[in-house]
């Protein structure tokens, strides 16, 4: 397995050659009497992060680091309840305003009828 350890290290990233379009980082090493270059995968792509496939290295390359994907449907619905949330927190603080007022307004009025 020492040829395994030259071509890839742990956590390095790599996806498949051939077959299903599939990505990850090196996690470990094996071999089996029938593969003797077994790397096992981990998934780093969102649908199945975390999930292990094993793999030949025969049938892996290096892969660039994975750039950040915006999901703009999700981006654009929580900037929408972000928006949702700050305008509920006003309203909130305005009620809770109005509420200070009306107690000030009452502890001055106990106050007069207590002179």
């Amino acid at each position: 397995m020492s040829n395994i350890l030259i071509k890839f290290e742990i956590n390095q990233r790599v996806r498949k050659l051939n077959g299903s379009e599939w990505e990850g980082v090196v996690c470990g090493f094996y071999s089996t009497p029938t593969i003797s270059d077994g790397i096992n995968v981990m998934s780093d792509m969102p649908g199945s992060y975390g999930s292990v496939q094993l793999c030949s290295a025969r049938e892996l390359e290096e892969a660039q680091p994975r750039a950040f994907h915006w999901d703009e449907k999700l981006v654009e619905r929580l900037m929408n309840e972000q928006d949702a949330a700050k305008a509920r927190i006003a309203e909130l603080e305005a009620a809770l305003l109005q509420c200070s007022d009306w107690l000030q307004a009452d502890a001055e009025a106990y106050a007069d009828i207590g002179e």
